[in-house]
């Protein structure tokens, strides 16, 4: 969306619900919660928009979230893999 220096680029709710890939309920939800991107307003009496800014701060902030739980669950799995390959030496070595 083109603007000028005073205007703020917006994305409808429906095209922001595509985006993420909830439906729109959800964006309503996370509204009435204060969650998901912020600076929402109505452009109608039934269109919510969001400021591409804050949609784009708010994709960065989830997919910074997803990886630290993305390495949490990696450096879990490696421990747990070292837990058990301790577990079967400890059999073996009794045996």
């Amino acid at each position: 969306m083109k603007t000028t220096p005073t205007q703020v680029s917006l994305i409808p709710a429906t095209e922001l619900a595509k985006m993420l890939g909830v439906r729109t309920a959800t964006l309503a939800y996370w509204r009435r919660k204060g969650k998901g991107p912020q600076g929402w307003t109505y452009a109608g009496e039934t269109v919510v928009v969001y400021p591409v800014a804050e949609v784009e701060a708010f994709i960065a902030e989830r997919q910074a979230k997803r990886d630290e739980m993305l390495a949490l669950a990696r450096e879990r799995a490696q421990v747990l893999v070292e837990y058990a390959r301790r577990r079967k030496e400890l059999r073996e070595a009794r045996a």
